[in-house]
């Protein structure tokens, strides 16, 4: 009966940076004509400051005030979840107008 050596597979080889790949382009890679809109930076980081500024939160978790009978916290974070969403379509489109999904194909 064979040892369990000769039953078990061999390891694969060790990985071998290539260094042609990380300095050529990929060809179906597209190549963006120009840089995103400045509103749309601006927007991300006012999506950003809104997300990540805790006073803001703090503000809006005051116990007594409702607004439509929900606690203005629970308003704030579905107002912020939908403006973000909103940048992400606004970059989204602003993408596909600069023609950034388009690719070349030989």
């Amino acid at each position: 009966m064979a040892g369990w050596r000769t039953q078990t597979p061999s390891p694969p080889p060790r990985f071998t940076p290539v260094s042609s790949l990380s300095t050529r382009a990929a060809p179906n890679v597209p190549i963006v004509p120009g840089p995103r809109s400045a509103y749309i930076w601006i927007w991300f980081a006012f999506d950003a400051f809104l997300a990540l500024f805790p006073p803001v939160y703090w503000v809006a978790a005051q116990p007594k005030p409702k607004l439509l009978g929900f606690p203005c916290s629970i308003v704030y974070f579905g107002a912020l979840s939908i403006f973000i969403t909103a940048s992400l379509l606004a970059a989204y489109w602003d993408d596909e107008k600069r023609g950034a999904f388009k690719v070349s194909v030989p």
